[in-house]
Order: C-alpha cells, then sequence, then structure tokens
C-alpha cells in the first residue's frame, strides 16, 4: 500500500513540473550574436565556418534593445517562430518579439503575454550562407540589412521580387533557402530571390 501511494506522488510531481510550451520549441545551436545599429541579427546552425540560418530583430529606435540582446544572449535557447511573433525561451524565462502591426497587435489582445516587446522587423532566412570572416569592422556599425549582405559577401540590391510598396510581409525561396519576413508599421517588406534576403524597408 505504501509503495503504491509513494509512487503515485512521483508521478503526479514529474507530469506537473513539464512545461507544456517549451516542449514545441526547437532549439538555437552554434548561435552567434551581432548587435548593429538598427536592432540585430542571430546566426545559428554552423557548418565549418558557415551559418546555414539567421534570424533578424528590427527594433524602433533602438527601445528595448538591451533587453532584447540580453534574452538572445541566454544559454540554451529555443524559439517557436509564428512570421509576427516569436517565442523565445532561455535560462531568463520567456520573451515574445512581437512585430508592431495588425496582425502582432492581435496577437498580443487576444494572449496578452506577461513579456513582450515590439519591434519593426522580424525575418527567417534558411538554407543560406552566413560567413563572419566577410565583416569589417565593428557589426555594430552597420544597419541590419547592410550586415547581412556583408555576411553574404553580397552587394546591397535594392531590388523587391516579393513584397514591395504597402506590403506588410513578404516570403520567398525554393527547396535549398527560404526567407520570411514581416514589418511593423511605417516599414514595407522587400524579399530578394536573387539573394534569398528579406527585409523591411522605411516608407519614403
Amino acid at each position: 500500500m505504501t509503495v503504491l501511494v509513494v509512487f503515485f506522488l512521483f508521478s503526479f510531481t514529474t507530469d506537473h513540473r513539464v512545461n507544456p510550451k517549451a516542449d514545441h520549441s526547437k532549439p538555437l545551436t552554434d548561435v552567434e550574436l551581432y548587435t548593429t545599429k538598427d536592432g540585430a541579427v542571430l546566426l545559428f546552425e554552423k557548418k565549418g565556418a558557415i551559418y546555414k540560418n539567421a534570424f533578424t530583430f528590427l527594433l524602433d529606435e533602438g527601445k528595448n534593445k538591451n533587453e532584447l540582446l540580453r534574452f538572445l544572449k541566454s544559454d540554451e535557447l529555443s524559439y517557436e517562430y509564428h512570421k509576427n511573433y516569436i517565442h523565445l525561451y532561455g535560462d531568463a524565462g520567456m520573451l515574445d518579439f512581437v512585430v508592431n502591426n495588425e496582425t502582432g497587435n492581435s496577437f498580443i489582445q487576444n494572449n496578452t503575454p506577461k513579456h513582450f516587446i515590439f519591434g519593426n522587423q522580424l525575418a527567417l532566412l534558411s538554407g543560406n550562407r552566413f560567413n563572419p570572416g566577410n565583416i569589417t569592422g565593428n557589426s555594430i556599425g552597420y544597419r541590419t540589412l547592410e550586415l547581412v549582405k556583408n555576411l553574404m559577401g553580397q552587394r546591397f540590391n535594392e531590388d523587391c521580387n516579393s513584397g514591395g510598396e504597402g506590403a506588410v510581409s513578404c516570403e520567398i525561396g525554393d527547396t535549398f533557402s527560404h526567407c520570411s519576413v514581416s514589418c511593423g508599421k511605417g516599414y514595407d517588406a522587400c524579399c530578394d530571390d536573387v539573394n534569398t534576403i528579406c527585409t523591411c524597408k522605411k516608407k519614403e
């Protein structure tokens, strides 16, 4: 009788500690973080000296930059990406980075997350070739898009093959490489299929 009671209590306690949200997250491996003038670039999944994937974060005139950077430096960082927002999990807990547009604001109203910050760009670039050796000087001297271009060894390209004026989001790519981006108020989404880069451009 005693053995059965102890076993029951142990099983209940173990199940109670499981975090169902965190179970759906994907781990970020081989992470390298760069701070830029207007946000941050987070590289992950490395093969040799080359990184395959990147998240780019554009902040509203630098607001909450220190909070975002502190969280992105967490140990054992993982994520759930939803285009207009991303759940980030780390040793500091959980942080939602939310794009300041209609969809992002709807997410805030319907979910009332405890810890979130707004931004003007959230982009995922996957299956690409990002080489930190291409960067000259301090990364904080670049804007986010300029840094991404340097990481790829590409010239700055203003063409939008998807998205463009009035677009809040866009995505582009094939079976090998892909990118998607969502933009905040005052920005247009732009996707370049030559280099598979997605970004936000400030409205003129």
